[in-house]
């Protein structure tokens, strides 16, 4: 089997020295969350409450003051510039290696939704069921499974 000449999570300013590793990150902990008036609260092993739930005045005090950097003009302009670093990065990592992930792919004889590499979100209404599809599914279905309740209208099934 053919493994990519490319490296995907190379180290960068954002990732550890030597890239990302499986298992690198913080060990598993034993701390144990529970639900409690609309809030997720960790408790430590030992039973203690590690974060205590903030009142809905502390919270939305925190909003408040997040939006207040949000809207504020240059962080959307430091934003907008990350945002076209990383889409450049990204096109300059497609005109490279788009022509090998696509031959990695069509190697593999048996594509299905579990093995693909890329999803097509672009959907044309003409790829749906056309009314000639529709009606032969619905006449097999009739014919293979007559007695499928598939809706409860007026007191009764159907």
């Amino acid at each position: 089997r053919n493994s990519p000449p490319f490296l995907p999570f190379e180290s960068s300013v954002y990732t550890p020295k030597g890239g990302l590793q499986p298992g690198a990150y913080l060990p598993k902990s034993d701390h144990v969350y529970r639900f409690e008036n609309g809030v997720f609260c960790v408790d430590a092993p030992d039973g203690r409450q590690f974060l205590a739930p903030v009142s809905c005045s502390e919270f939305y005090d925190d909003l408040r003051r997040t939006m207040k950097v949000v809207m504020y003009p240059p962080t959307g302009s430091f934003c907008n510039k990350r945002l076209q670093l990383i889409e450049a990065k990204f096109k300059m990592y497609n005109l490279l290696n788009g022509d090998k992930e696509a031959a990695i792919t069509k190697i593999n004889p048996h594509r299905d939704f579990y093995n693909v590499r890329k999803v097509d979100t672009h959907i044309h209404h003409s790829a749906s069921m056309h009314q000639k599809h529709l009606l032969r599914f619905i006449k097999k279905k009739l014919k293979t499974e007559k007695d499928r309740i598939v809706i409860f209208r007026d007191g009764k099934d159907m």
